[in-house]
């Protein structure tokens, strides 16, 4: 009769907790599985869903039929098409002494920690596969430039790849921050490479946003809101503004914030590119060399104080008290009527030129920055033959 083989205590004890780990594991694997199932199968390129037919229907039940021969020709198509759409959407916010566009084959040197970390696409369904999306420095060689490595490797690689924006994940948890690059962390080595690629400095200032969580309007752990430049970005433009004769801003935002730090620092020419989706960045780099006259406009209104829309003063994350429902308990106070955006400040306008306002009590040129609507171009317009 064979002799059965004790386990040990302390092997009976590891094996309890690799047993327990494992469990815990699934258990929340699930629940994350669960969550996210859809960007799973994305990633996995799992279809997510199927077309169903009657096979007792002789007759062609597909409705929508493709114009492309295969899923490759459709996915190019797409790539283009989104290109495209940023190329027509860019608006020139700023063009001071002809700054832009930059010379061609220029050295340019590119600052903030969103240019390695730009803003593809928006929280929830708005979210870009960033995994394949091309990155600044690629689009910006692609267009001719010669960008500064010692700074890009500072950034992706070196101390400054310690700082990133941080955004709430997709069910909405976390917060939106800023985390731009300090002052004090820059060294002599990055500062010395500005001397070899200062035909430009290129200066990009991100912010994300999307359906998944509301902006806080409460003021950062910076001290500063989320639509304004905290004290390490204004740094970073002061560093610009101190070795390099040519300054552009890159806003790579998915809402409007405010900008009037492109007055207060002078800087030479600005641009909005909003988000990219998966492969509008090439955008960029066209738009600098001069390739694409941008041609783009606002589409809302950049006042210079964000809560100075009455839509500010009710807008907060309100929860509905005692609510059993998990999702779906909160709620927006609405009561500025159609008075929403850019009708609030175009009315008040309108109100001062009737007289039924004193100018003194509303001053359009300090409220708005950027009105509804507006765009430079490259082009130069001449009305005539009234």
């Amino acid at each position: 009769m064979k002799k059965t083989k004790k386990i040990s205590k302390p092997a009976a004890i590891i094996l309890y907790i690799v047993s327990a780990v494992l469990i815990i594991g699934v258990i929340v694997g699930d629940i994350y599985a669960k969550n996210y199932s859809q960007i799973i199968s994305i990633y996995l390129s799992h279809p997510t869903s199927k077309i169903v037919t009657d096979d007792k229907d002789k007759e062609d039940n597909e409705y929508y039929k493709s114009s492309f021969a295969s899923a490759d020709k459709q996915k190019a198509r797409a790539e283009e098409v989104v290109q495209k759409l940023v190329e027509e959407g860019i608006v020139l916010l700023k063009n001071e002494n002809n700054a832009l566009p930059l010379k061609s084959k220029g050295k340019i040197t590119v600052l903030g920690q969103n240019s390695i970390d730009l803003v593809y696409g928006g929280g929830g369904s708005g979210s870009v596969e960033t995994a394949k999306v091309p990155d600044l420095k690629a689009v910006l060689a692609q267009s001719g430039f010669e960008v500064n490595k010692t700074l890009w490797d500072f950034y992706q690689t070196g101390a400054g790849s310690s700082y990133r924006k941080k955004t709430p994940d997709i069910e909405g948890k976390g917060s939106f921050e800023v985390n731009e690059v300090p002052r004090s962390v820059y060294t002599d080595k990055e500062i010395n490479s500005f001397k070899d690629y200062n035909d430009a400095a290129l200066v990009v200032i991100g912010r994300s946003g999307g359906e998944h969580s509301d902006l806080a309007t409460d003021k950062l752990s910076t001290g500063y809101h989320y639509l304004e430049i905290d004290n390490n970005e204004k740094d970073m433009l002061k560093l610009a503004k101190e070795n390099f004769e040519t300054v552009v801003v890159l806003i790579n935002s998915s809402n409007p914030i405010q900008l009037g730090f492109l007055d207060e620092y002078n800087i030479d020419a600005a641009i909005s590119v909003g988000a990219l989706g998966q492969t509008g960045a090439y955008a960029i780099g066209e738009v600098l060399n001069g390739s694409v006259n941008p041609s783009g406009n606002l589409v809302d209104t950049y006042a210079y104080d964000a809560f100075s829309s009455p839509a500010m003063a009710n807008f907060g994350n309100y929860k509905i008290a005692n609510s059993q429902v998990d999702k779906g308990n909160s709620y927006m106070v609405y009561g500025e009527g159609i008075y929403v955006g850019y009708k609030y400040y175009e009315t008040r306008y309108e109100d001062v030129v009737l007289g039924n306002e004193k100018e003194i009590d509303y001053n359009y040129s300090e409220q708005v920055q950027f009105p509804f609507g507006y765009g430079l171009s490259y082009s130069q317009f001449k009305w005539s033959d009234y």
